[in-house]
């Protein structure tokens, strides 16, 4: 086995407009392009006109067969049956028997008996593994086909669908009203309206040399390409998880931002890890902290400043609730992710908090080695290019 990052099918046309390589999830992708940026001005592209992301690292599993529908029921937490039609998608949660979070993946409803779920790079071999696993070992009538021949580009903004429309002529009548979560066919690609920035826009698959293509035509039509650092920030903005930060084999669903995802009004439904949830219910809670310090936020730029380009590998080890007492101790969580927002100006974080503290209580994040104060707040931070949690003046 090669110990070598794998290369997108658009690793030219990345080192062609100067992108910073950096190795994630076992792939080298665009940290931020240019020398200087390290993904500020890609972010606030996304957030005020257009932007795109090579996604190719991605992982697209096609699932057919006469049993795949009740095999999808059975392995993903969110139940397939709330896509009524072809043209549907749904967030689910793919668990262990012991309810820890394998993936997180995106499914759409081809049609028929086909589907379509779309794994995270991280964890994509072990889903794939875990999927098979279940597959052989239940004798389903069905063939899961990992689909390595497709590439993925993500374009997101507000003027997302107008540059898409002008990539690609006559795709307006059938781009323009897909609701969120749905996809339609167009021009040799699928074409879904999903992303994870937080803003509107296009999610596109499809051969590679077709999405090369529109990476090129979208290019000329300055559509400013995004690196991984961006992705970051403005998926933090959007109170967006990650695997490997909020989730992982060892957490729940219920404690990290996606109890949404498991669908229990069936009672008749036994799905993977659906026994443990029941018999082990979540204590903690995936919460948005702001850091109120005004000198945290230089002091948290420099304590990610070795992985500018890359989302943080590393994030500070705790958070604290004063006004929680367990114990006649303060009560403790974990931070799971750490930003400085463009958007708000100020440094945020995700964090793992006692499911008792209510919205709005006081805390410290450790930066740096130091406790700075910051306050709990719901999530998102960001919401279509709007400050949904400005920062409260500082404590």
């Amino acid at each position: 086995m090669s110990l070598l990052p794998r290369r997108s099918p658009l690793a030219s046309e990345h080192r062609a407009l100067g992108a910073r390589m950096v190795e994630h999830e076992g792939w080298s992708l665009p940290g931020s392009y240019g020398p200087d940026d390290p993904g500020i001005d890609e972010h606030q592209a996304v957030r005020h006109t257009a932007g795109m992301f090579d996604i190719s690292h991605l992982l697209v599993v096609d699932v057919q067969g006469r049993d795949a529908r009740a095999y999808l029921r059975h392995v993903l937490a969110n139940d397939v049956d709330g896509v009524a039609e072809a043209g549907g998608a749904l967030l689910s949660c793919l668990l262990s028997d012991q309810g820890g979070i394998i993936d997180h993946p995106m499914v759409y409803r081809l049609g028929g008996d086909a589907w379509r779920i779309v794994l995270n790079a991280g964890c994509a071999d072990a889903a794939v593994a875990w999927m098979d696993h279940v597959h052989q070992t239940g004798g389903w009538r069905l063939a899961i086909q990992p689909r390595r021949d497709l590439a993925m580009l993500a374009l997101q903004g507000p003027h997302a669908a107008e540059r898409f429309w002008a990539a690609r002529a006559g795709s307006r009548p059938l781009t323009e009203p897909l609701p969120r979560r749905t996809f339609t066919e167009c021009s040799g690609l699928m074409v879904a309206h999903t992303g994870y920035t937080g803003e509107g826009g296009y999610e596109c698959f499809g051969p590679i040399d077709a999405i090369i293509e529109l990476w090129r035509d979208l290019v000329a039509l300055g559509v400013r390409p995004c690196g991984l650092a961006a992705r970051d920030s403005l998926r933090i903005e959007a109170g967006l998880v990650r695997y490997g930060c909020e989730t992982g084999t060892g957490t729940s669903p219920l404690e990290s931002g996606l109890g949404d995802t498991v669908c229990r009004h069936d009672a008749s439904r036994d799905f993977i890890g659906r026994r443990a949830l029941e018999a082990r219910p979540s204590s903690r809670r995936l919460a948005g902290l702001i850091v109120t310090d005004a000198h945290a936020h230089d002091e948290a730029d420099d304590d990610l400043a070795a992985d500018v380009g890359l989302p943080p590998s590393r994030a500070p080890a705790r958070v604290r609730l004063p006004g929680i007492l367990i114990a006649g101790e303060p009560a403790e969580g974990d931070v799971t992710s750490l930003t400085r927002s463009p958007t708000l100006g100020v440094t945020i974080a995700l964090a793992r908090i006692p499911a008792r503290a209510a919205e709005g209580a006081l805390a410290q994040v450790e930066i740096g080695g130091v406790w700075r104060n910051a306050r709990d707040c719901a999530l998102p931070f960001v919401r279509r290019g709007h400050a949904i949690a400005p920062a409260p003046p500082p404590l």
